[in-house]
């Protein structure tokens, strides 16, 4: 039977499954007799305490009298065997609430450990980004002011879009240096030859924000910037198809 059981392709899996539980009940056993003894007889200090003690008082009142005291013995005896029986009694208790608490201390771990994952944030799709400003310049461009355009109030909201995508993408501060180079540019008190400017001058930020990606410093505000980037693309990607000849 034991040649049949090892020839069998599944013994080498109950044999890993085998070690495995031996393991983890090793390791339940071993830390139920560190939490025994230390519940029976206490930090070392206390243990040392327990049975050197006696022994010292004895051979120090022998050595003054020269009487020994027969009584130390038992009492050192007494302590000895009464840790020893309270180890053993914590031992049972520590074999059947450890597993419940490593368990739960596992379960902790892994929470901790997805906290972690989760809080960690997405590495940055320069690529991707890069292609999003390319996208927004050349819309900056096609807003411009021009026979057919699109018209004064889509700029006013181009204007409010291109703002909100720079502070998703490089947070407040890169918005506020923005709007001191064109304070009015969200006004919407400009008219059609001013927004034309502005869009001019857009094209040339939007060319350095571009040229700076590799070392640029990405806003920590937005939650997923990678998903951002991903869907704005998508949205002016459809926009341009939609307005194809």
């Amino acid at each position: 039977m034991a040649i049949i059981w090892l020839t069998n392709p599944l013994a080498g899996r109950e044999l890993a499954g085998m070690k495995m539980r031996m393991g983890y009940w090793g390791q339940v056993r071993e830390r139920a007799w560190r939490e025994a003894i230390k519940a029976a007889w206490g930090d070392p200090f206390a243990a040392v305490k327990t049975v050197a003690i006696p022994v010292f008082g004895a051979v120090i009142a022998w050595f003054w009298t020269g009487n020994f005291d027969g009584s130390a013995p038992v009492r050192i005896l007494a302590s000895i065997g009464g840790g020893a029986v309270l180890s053993l009694v914590f031992f049972g208790i520590k074999m059947l609430t450890i597993p419940a608490k490593m368990h739960a201390e596992s379960l902790e771990r892994i929470a901790s450990l997805e906290a972690t994952k989760v809080s960690t944030p997405e590495a940055i799709d320069r690529s991707s980004v890069q292609n999003l400003l390319a996208r927004m310049r050349e819309k900056c461009l096609a807003y411009r002011s021009k026979k057919g355009g699109p018209g004064l109030e889509k700029q006013y909201e181009w204007a409010d879009q291109l703002v909100a995508d720079i502070g998703a993408l490089y947070g407040p501060e890169v918005v506020l240096n923005l709007k001191r180079v064109l304070p009015n540019l969200t006004s919407r008190t400009l008219d059609s030859l001013e927004m034309d400017g502005h869009m001019r001058a857009m094209v040339g930020n939007l060319d350095k924000l571009k040229g700076d990606v590799k070392d640029g410093i990405f806003s920590n505000e937005t939650p997923d910037l990678n998903t951002y980037v991903r869907r704005r693309l998508a949205e002016l990607r459809a926009e341009q198809a939609s307005h194809a000849p």
